[in-house]
């Protein structure tokens, strides 16, 4: 029988997921702005309502991208259509501010989808 063993660690890599530290940098996005999909997690703004927004490609089947956005809520961020964000739901993947989305990188598909329906 096997015995449960439990780590504590400020960054887990675990198959292909991988999470780890929010980085320091904020992007501030403009009207078709695009947002990086080469690390864990990516902390976003902007200074007005913005569409047309693109997720960079994933990388690997399963990617995880965490998206912060830490403008106000009027500062909504919407995704451009399917084929040009990458985003399954297009423009009707809608980010609020200050929230955050998280991302599964479907590399059937190639587009991202959002786990949660907000």
């Amino acid at each position: 029988m096997g015995q449960d063993s439990t780590y504590a660690a400020e960054q887990a890599t675990i198959g292909s997921l991988a999470l780890g530290q929010v980085p320091g940098t904020v992007i501030t996005l403009g009207a078709a702005g695009v947002i990086p999909s080469n690390t864990s997690s990516v902390r976003v703004t902007a200074t007005a309502a913005r569409a047309g927004i693109i997720i960079a490609p994933g990388t690997r089947p399963g990617q995880i991208l965490v998206v912060h956005h830490e403008g106000v809520a009027a500062n909504t961020l919407t995704m451009d259509v399917v084929a040009t964000s990458n985003v399954s739901n297009g423009v009707l993947c809608v980010i609020t501010g200050p929230a955050m989305k998280i991302f599964v990188w479907d590399a059937v598909t190639a587009y991202w989808s959002s786990l949660s329906t907000s």
